[in-house]
Protein backbone atom coordinates (compact mmCIF):
# COMPACT_ATOMS: atom_id res chain seq x y z
CA UNK A 1 0.00 0.00 0.00
CA UNK A 2 1.32 3.24 -0.91
CA UNK A 3 0.22 6.82 -0.31
CA UNK A 4 0.42 9.79 -2.88
CA UNK A 5 -0.23 13.43 -1.42
CA UNK A 6 -0.66 14.41 -5.28
CA UNK A 7 -1.58 13.35 -8.47
CA UNK A 8 2.31 14.42 -9.82
CA UNK A 9 3.95 11.17 -7.83
CA UNK A 10 1.17 9.02 -8.52
CA UNK A 11 1.42 9.30 -12.58
CA UNK A 12 4.93 9.56 -12.24
CA UNK A 13 4.59 6.06 -10.32
CA UNK A 14 2.19 4.40 -12.14
CA UNK A 15 4.29 5.55 -15.71
CA UNK A 16 7.48 3.50 -13.87
CA UNK A 17 5.95 0.63 -12.31
CA UNK A 18 7.88 -2.13 -14.20
CA UNK A 19 6.03 -4.95 -12.48
CA UNK A 20 2.73 -5.04 -14.43
CA UNK A 21 -0.09 -6.08 -12.41
CA UNK A 22 -3.09 -4.02 -12.23
CA UNK A 23 -3.52 -1.52 -9.44
CA UNK A 24 -6.57 -0.56 -6.92
CA UNK A 25 -6.48 3.55 -6.65
CA UNK A 26 -8.75 5.21 -3.81
CA UNK A 27 -9.03 9.06 -2.59
CA UNK A 28 -7.17 9.70 0.16
CA UNK A 29 -8.91 10.87 3.32
CA UNK A 30 -7.03 12.41 5.99
CA UNK A 31 -8.12 11.15 9.27
CA UNK A 32 -7.56 8.88 12.49
CA UNK A 33 -8.40 4.64 11.99
CA UNK A 34 -11.45 3.60 14.61
CA UNK A 35 -12.46 -0.11 15.24
CA UNK A 36 -15.85 -0.92 17.06
CA UNK A 37 -17.00 -4.39 18.07
CA UNK A 38 -20.01 -5.70 18.31
CA UNK A 39 -20.99 -9.05 20.34
CA UNK A 40 -24.36 -10.81 20.84
CA UNK A 41 -24.39 -11.38 24.66
CA UNK A 42 -27.87 -12.92 26.19
CA UNK A 43 -29.34 -12.71 23.28
CA UNK A 44 -28.91 -8.98 22.10
CA UNK A 45 -25.70 -7.23 20.35
CA UNK A 46 -23.99 -4.80 21.85
CA UNK A 47 -21.25 -2.45 21.06
CA UNK A 48 -17.83 -2.71 22.64
CA UNK A 49 -16.32 0.88 23.33
CA UNK A 50 -14.55 2.07 19.95
CA UNK A 51 -10.69 1.64 19.96
CA UNK A 52 -8.59 4.32 18.01
CA UNK A 53 -5.15 3.39 16.81
CA UNK A 54 -2.50 5.52 17.09
CA UNK A 55 0.49 4.36 14.36
CA UNK A 56 4.11 5.37 15.94
CA UNK A 57 6.28 4.34 12.95
CA UNK A 58 4.17 5.39 9.86
CA UNK A 59 2.30 8.02 8.63
CA UNK A 60 -0.49 5.77 8.81
CA UNK A 61 -2.13 2.75 10.19
CA UNK A 62 -0.47 0.33 7.43
CA UNK A 63 0.26 -3.75 7.37
CA UNK A 64 3.77 -2.97 9.07
CA UNK A 65 2.27 -1.14 12.01
CA UNK A 66 0.19 -3.89 12.46
CA UNK A 67 1.73 -6.84 13.11
CA UNK A 68 4.52 -4.57 15.09
CA UNK A 69 3.40 -3.94 18.38
CA UNK A 70 5.85 -1.15 18.60
CA UNK A 71 4.49 -0.08 15.36
CA UNK A 72 1.33 1.76 16.73
CA UNK A 73 -0.63 1.87 20.35
CA UNK A 74 -4.42 1.90 21.48
CA UNK A 75 -6.59 4.30 22.78
CA UNK A 76 -9.40 2.99 24.03
CA UNK A 77 -12.37 3.87 24.31
CA UNK A 78 -11.39 6.42 21.81
CA UNK A 79 -11.15 10.02 22.09
CA UNK A 80 -13.72 11.18 20.61
CA UNK A 81 -16.77 13.47 20.85
CA UNK A 82 -19.91 11.28 22.52
CA UNK A 83 -21.79 12.17 19.40
CA UNK A 84 -18.86 10.67 17.33
CA UNK A 85 -19.02 7.21 19.38
CA UNK A 86 -22.30 7.52 19.06
CA UNK A 87 -22.55 7.24 15.21
CA UNK A 88 -19.74 4.70 15.24
CA UNK A 89 -21.38 2.57 17.05
CA UNK A 90 -24.81 3.01 15.28
CA UNK A 91 -22.85 1.68 12.19
CA UNK A 92 -21.07 -0.92 13.50
CA UNK A 93 -24.43 -2.48 14.62
CA UNK A 94 -25.48 -1.71 11.10
CA UNK A 95 -23.11 -3.13 8.88
CA UNK A 96 -24.00 -6.44 11.32
CA UNK A 97 -27.47 -6.67 10.85
CA UNK A 98 -27.46 -5.41 7.18
CA UNK A 99 -24.88 -8.04 6.02
CA UNK A 100 -26.17 -11.02 8.32
CA UNK A 101 -23.07 -11.38 10.80
CA UNK A 102 -23.97 -13.73 13.34
CA UNK A 103 -22.19 -13.19 16.94
CA UNK A 104 -19.56 -11.20 17.08
CA UNK A 105 -18.07 -8.78 14.25
CA UNK A 106 -15.79 -5.71 14.07
CA UNK A 107 -16.49 -2.58 11.93
CA UNK A 108 -13.62 -0.62 11.02
CA UNK A 109 -13.61 2.86 10.11
CA UNK A 110 -12.15 5.83 9.23
CA UNK A 111 -12.93 9.46 11.25
CA UNK A 112 -11.46 13.05 9.52
CA UNK A 113 -10.75 15.80 11.87
CA UNK A 114 -13.80 17.05 11.22
CA UNK A 115 -15.24 14.72 12.96
CA UNK A 116 -17.25 13.00 10.03
CA UNK A 117 -16.99 9.33 10.19
CA UNK A 118 -16.76 6.98 7.02
CA UNK A 119 -17.13 3.05 7.63
CA UNK A 120 -14.70 0.95 5.58
CA UNK A 121 -15.38 -2.66 5.78
CA UNK A 122 -16.84 -5.37 8.38
CA UNK A 123 -14.93 -8.01 9.77
CA UNK A 124 -16.69 -11.54 10.76
CA UNK A 125 -13.28 -12.76 11.85
CA UNK A 126 -11.19 -10.83 13.86
CA UNK A 127 -8.15 -11.95 15.56
CA UNK A 128 -8.56 -13.67 18.90
CA UNK A 129 -5.24 -12.83 20.47
CA UNK A 130 -5.78 -11.66 24.14
CA UNK A 131 -3.97 -8.36 23.23
CA UNK A 132 -5.68 -7.71 20.17
CA UNK A 133 -8.51 -5.19 19.00
CA UNK A 134 -11.36 -7.46 20.07
CA UNK A 135 -10.20 -8.81 23.58
CA UNK A 136 -8.89 -4.53 24.06
CA UNK A 137 -12.07 -2.90 23.39
CA UNK A 138 -13.95 -6.05 25.67
CA UNK A 139 -11.72 -5.77 28.44
CA UNK A 140 -12.24 -1.63 28.10
CA UNK A 141 -16.00 -3.00 28.45
CA UNK A 142 -15.20 -5.00 31.44
CA UNK A 143 -15.71 -8.40 29.86
CA UNK A 144 -13.09 -10.66 30.56
CA UNK A 145 -10.68 -12.49 27.67
CA UNK A 146 -12.72 -15.72 29.02
CA UNK A 147 -16.28 -14.24 28.95
CA UNK A 148 -15.35 -13.28 25.46
CA UNK A 149 -14.31 -16.27 24.02
CA UNK A 150 -18.00 -18.04 26.24
CA UNK A 151 -19.96 -15.51 24.45
CA UNK A 152 -18.77 -16.05 21.30
CA UNK A 153 -19.32 -19.99 21.57
CA UNK A 154 -22.12 -19.36 22.66
CA UNK A 155 -23.34 -17.81 19.09
CA UNK A 156 -22.17 -20.48 17.29
CA UNK A 157 -23.71 -22.08 14.72
CA UNK A 158 -23.13 -25.28 13.32
CA UNK A 159 -26.20 -24.57 10.45
CA UNK A 160 -24.64 -26.12 7.17
CA UNK A 161 -21.35 -27.47 8.57
CA UNK A 162 -19.57 -30.20 6.67
CA UNK A 163 -16.00 -31.24 7.69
Amino acid sequence: MRVFRDLNSLTTTLTHDTRGGEWFIEPFKEGTAVTCGVLEKDGALMTLPPLETVPTSADFYDYKAKRNPAGHRYRCPAQFPDAVLATISRAAVRAHQVLHCSGYSRSDFLVTPAGDVHWLEVNTLPGLSPHGNLATMAAAAGISYDALIQAMLATAHTDGYRP
